[in-house]
């Protein structure tokens, strides 16, 4: 634990040092605007490098969208139900309040993403991918075999936000 916290240190010391040095704040920069703005981009800047921690703190949220499809995909290959939730967004939670989801995990026996491929789309907070996977089950509602084009469309709440799946299907 004390090597722990001697690292948060020593990091915290090389950010202070490298802010000061690229001139992001001065000597005189008082501690709040310190805080409040170098931090923000201290955060942002980590975040987007390794992802965000979900509300389900087990779960760590990739920061780019086609990561976070990749990531459910493995989930989906574990029959890990609890991520896979945890990657969705608060609409997709909203639209299924009080309706048990069955993956169907008992009847899976493989599931291999083949192709990811992100579509045009106009929108900042927004992205469609179209996915082409393998799957193998015992049957279930997609059957067994290649499956796609499938559709997977991501959203985020706000432009430094995790992206989440918020609806699939064809």
């Amino acid at each position: 634990m004390r090597r722990f916290s001697a690292c948060i240190v020593i990091a915290l010391a090389v950010l202070v040092a490298a802010l000061l040095l690229s001139g992001t704040v001065s000597r005189e920069t008082n501690s709040r605007q310190f805080f409040g703005d170098a931090s923000k981009r201290a955060m942002a800047s980590v975040q987007s490098a390794v992802g965000f921690p979900s509300a389900d703190s087990h779960t760590y949220l990739p920061a780019e969208p086609e990561a976070v499809i990749r990531k459910f995909f493995a989930a989906w290959a574990e029959k890990d139900a609890r991520t896979m939730e945890a990657l969705c967004s608060v609409g997709w939670h909203e639209r299924r309040t009080g309706v048990r989801i069955d993956w169907e995990f008992e009847k899976l026996d493989s599931v291999r993403l083949i192709s990811v491929r992100e579509k045009m789309t106009p929108f900042d907070s927004r992205k469609v991918f179209t996915t082409e996977f393998d799957i193998r089950a015992r049957g279930g509602s997609l059957g067994s075999g290649r499956v796609g084009p499938w559709l997977y469309i991501l959203v985020r709440d706000r432009p430094d936000g995790p992206w989440r799946i918020d609806e699939w299907g064809y």
